[in-house]
């Protein structure tokens, strides 16, 4: 708005003339959410911030960082992507109207790639009286991380599954 504001000097006891000034009062934006990401092994991760500018109902601008105290913009949107080796923060700050939030960190983890183990070939055969023979996969690998197995290729087009305790 238009304000009108005079001087005041403490030494001589006046007044300046009267001045007009345009002052115009913008609102610092808020950051209202952050999300990281979890990634298995190195790769590509993707992080996204959302904000508010109070009193608009308008969304701020991102800036995005490779530290607290960088000057460089790594990315000017809301959602972020990039490729990590190691678990890493990365900071956002919300601006408008010249105006900039405080920074926020934002974690992008990079989870070890589990070790299926090394593999021993083996083999087993149905039994024609009792029916399929069920192979445990774990008896066939040593060193493996423990957890489940998927089957990714089937040469036996859908004729084979693994349930639980990884048996097939």
């Amino acid at each position: 708005g238009t304000y009108y504001a005079f001087f005041y000097s403490t030494d001589d006891l006046c007044y300046s003339p009267s001045s007009e000034i345009t002052l115009v009062i913008n609102f610092t934006p808020n950051i209202t959410q952050t999300t990281g990401d979890v990634i298995c092994g190195p790769g590509e991760t993707t992080l996204t911030a959302a904000g508010e500018i109070p009193n608009s109902g308008q969304s701020p601008n991102f800036n995005w960082y490779d530290s607290a105290t960088s000057t460089t913009v790594l990315s000017n949107l809301s959602t972020f992507t990039t490729d990590i080796t190691a678990t890493r923060s990365f900071w956002v700050e919300a601006t408008a109207g010249g105006c900039t939030s405080a920074r926020e960190e934002v974690i992008a983890t990079v989870n070890a790639l589990p070790n299926p183990g090394t593999p021993i070939n083996g083999s087993a055969c149905n039994d024609p009286i009792e029916g399929p023979t069920t192979i445990i996969l774990d008896t066939f690998l040593t060193g493996q991380d423990s957890g489940a197995w998927s089957i990714s290729t089937d040469p036996s087009s859908g004729g084979a599954s693994i349930g639980a305790g990884n048996t097939v």
